[in-house]
């Protein structure tokens, strides 16, 4: 069996730049297409988009017909975040020097006129903003582990290509980091992607190649194109540049660090990442333990078989051996715990299935309120469909289900009731079915016909 190192992970949460200008005037900048956007297309779905989640993915994802400008300006907005404003205003300048030189039709001129009546200001901001913490802090890291290690190899996963770009000249342009030499690894454009271009399979391979064997380039940045495939045994540093994704795509990342002692660091503004992270983390752990099981020999599997099977013969006899309490046929009510509202009589009680107890008197509506489950599920036979509380007090006193074809069957919680004798008057309080004192009967279809 091969062994594959998996590097240690650790997380930095950095703090967000506030209060900056670039988004609010990219932000004006896109509402005021949708308005135009609107105004000369009969766009429905336009006004019905509530949340517009500026500066995310998803915003690509909703406003799907919506124009190439509103795009670019969404790729800006995350360069922005988490590269420098100079390379979010580049991005655009270089799609707005493309969109000239092409058809450049009356409604591209709009557009362009909304770009060039802000371009002074962004200009401005681009060379007087505000630094980023995220890149101090991966300046920080990417400073620390070459002092350390002059050998060291690195990958950085990044959300997008513009991204990918972005950080790409940001390391040429920084004086202490520029010796890295970076690399790109990018999947293939788009065909509306005007703007940059993808990678073919050969430009692929000879970045990678250069990579492994050159000492020219120490850090290769990549989109998800790289979280699987590749095998690069000197790496030994992998960050996840507010780059996420489930259990599968952390153990895939991670495993791109091949090298003995290497590290796996994430850097966010955002808590909700990280702890994600930490969560896949945890799920990682659970599925290395089922692999572990799963690759365990014959001979230990029966083993742990075997100790499985008397461990339960052991709970079985144990629960066989305790005397099972007397059952008396004397009808009692039920009680609200609560309030002491009745609910029923034991003598509608019916058992099914050993552990669900349907009552089969539909008066007991009449005492209770139903709201909708927040788990509605079918566990068998049985369809879990609506809430049942007290009426008077509200208290949970168990569910509303569909069994055998049979809608609005109550399966009430005996932890919920007061158990009253119907002669003596005295009142007990069960927490569990199995410890009370009064028969029930069996379900039985028949019952049904009279429900």
């Amino acid at each position: 069996m091969s062994f594959v190192h998996m590097p240690e992970k650790d997380f930095f949460e950095v703090e967000k730049r506030s209060g900056d200008p670039f988004i609010a005037i990219i932000h004006n900048l896109m509402s005021r297409i949708e308005h135009l956007a609107k105004a000369e297309y009969d766009i429905e779905s336009l006004s019905n988009i509530v949340n517009r989640d500026y500066g995310t993915q998803k915003y690509e994802q909703a406003l799907f017909n919506y124009t190439e400008h509103l795009r670019k300006y969404n790729d800006a907005l995350i360069i922005n975040e988490d590269a420098r404003t100079k390379d979010a205003l580049d991005y655009l300048k270089a799609f707005f020097d493309q969109v000239r030189q092409a058809g450049f039709d009356e409604t591209e001129q709009k557009l362009t006129a909304c770009f060039d009546a802000e371009h002074h200001h962004l200009d401005q901001l681009s060379q007087h903003g505000q630094h980023n913490p995220k890149l101090e802090q991966l300046k920080y890291i990417l400073d620390e582990e070459y002092r350390n290690n002059e050998e060291t190899r690195t990958i950085m996963f990044v959300r997008t290509r513009a991204l990918a770009d972005a950080l790409k000249n940001w390391i040429e342009e920084t004086d202490t980091l520029k010796f890295l030499k970076p690399g790109v690894l990018i999947g293939r454009a788009r065909k509306s992607n005007q703007t940059g271009s993808g990678m073919t399979l050969t430009s692929k391979k000879g970045v990678l190649e250069s990579f492994k064997t050159s000492d020219q380039s120490k850090i290769l940045i990549a989109t998800s194109v790289a979280d699987e495939g590749i095998d690069i045994p000197r790496c030994n540093l992998v960050l996840m540049y507010e780059y996420v994704g489930n259990v599968v795509k952390m153990v895939q990342v991670r495993g791109r660090g091949r090298a003995e002692g290497s590290m796996c660091f994430l850097i966010s503004d955002r808590k909700e990442r990280i702890e994600k992270e930490r969560l896949n983390m945890l799920r990682e752990k659970i599925v290395e333990r089922a692999i572990a099981n799963l690759q365990l020999s014959n001979k230990s599997m029966q083993a742990k078989i075997d100790t499985f099977q008397r461990e339960d013969k052991r709970v079985r006899d144990h629960v066989n051996a305790i005397p099972e309490r007397p059952r008396t046929d004397g009808n009692f009510e039920l009680l609200c715990a609560k309030c002491k509202t009745s609910a029923c009589f034991s003598n509608d009680l019916t058992v099914a299935m050993v552990s669900q107890h349907i009552v089969l008197d539909r008066t007991i509506f009449n005492r209770s309120i139903q709201r909708p489950h927040k788990d509605p599920r079918r566990i068998g036979p049985f369809e879990k469909k609506m809430k049942l509380y007290c009426k008077k007090c509200d208290i949970d006193w168990g569910i509303v289900s569909t069994y055998m074809n049979t809608v609005d069957l109550p399966v009430i919680k005996i932890e919920r009731f007061v158990v009253q004798n119907c002669k003596t008057m005295k009142q007990t309080y069960f927490r569990k079915w199995k410890d009370v004192t009064f028969a029930m009967r069996e379900f039985d279809v028949a019952d049904l016909q009279s429900f």
